[in-house]
């Protein structure tokens, strides 16, 4: 009598756990990714990274010039010029509100040593100095003006973006101060608090918010 053929049971496990694991490998994308993501850090190449949030913005105090007395970001011109008033971009006594021909410079201080003959003025913290030899005295410089907006700030994308002195527009009931490099604006939710948050405006009228990475005052 003939004997039937039966599978051996142990046999035919062990091949489908195999043939699971494989199908289980080839379907799953993702965890292949993960892995070659891995082994990408693990041999020094550069990964997508996504970027940590700020949890303060840095307070940045601007000097105007180095131990010499000379403007610490140097000098890119030199104009004569008259200061009418003290100035209205940051609150600092020593400031002033000057012009040279026609254009307006905002804030201007005076070069240490020139017994108050030479102003450096700046267009930003972040600028070289249009240097001013003044053709009259300056003003008698009045109370400090209560200004707690910082005068330039950075956002979170590494946009900068500066303070402007004229009337600002109100935006969801933020006063939209700062000019950025773009065509965007800007302005504070708070100007206190470890994290700064500015509402952010384009050309096309679109708002976001964004935390602030840095500010500056003088």
């Amino acid at each position: 009598m003939k004997q039937r053929w039966r599978p051996r049971v142990g046999c035919l496990a062990v091949a489908a756990v195999a043939v699971a694991l494989l199908a289980g490998c080839a379907s799953d994308p993702a965890r292949t990714a993960a892995r070659a993501v891995s082994t990408q850090s693990a041999t020094g190449t550069s990964t997508s990274v996504a970027p940590i949030a700020a949890a303060t913005t840095a307070t940045h105090v601007f000097a105007a010039f180095d131990s010499s007395g000379a403007p610490a970001a140097g000098v890119v011109a030199h104009r004569s010029g008259t200061c009418f008033a003290s100035s209205i971009t940051v609150p600092s006594r020593g400031a002033y509100r000057c012009f040279a021909g026609n254009r307006l410079l905002d804030p201007c201080f005076v070069v240490p040593g020139s017994a108050k003959h030479t102003v450096a003025c700046f267009a930003d913290p972040w600028s070289r100095a249009v240097v001013l030899r003044l053709s009259a005295s300056l003003p008698k410089p009045g109370a400090p003006l209560k200004i707690s907006s910082p005068w330039a700030i950075e956002l979170s994308g590494g946009e900068r973006c500066l303070v402007t002195t004229g009337t600002a527009r109100i935006v969801h009931g933020v006063p939209m101060r700062y000019q950025c490099a773009s065509a965007e604006t800007a302005g504070l939710r708070s100007a206190s608090g470890k994290l700064l948050k500015a509402q952010v405006r384009s050309a096309s009228g679109a708002l976001r918010q964004v935390p602030v990475l840095a500010s500056w005052t003088a």
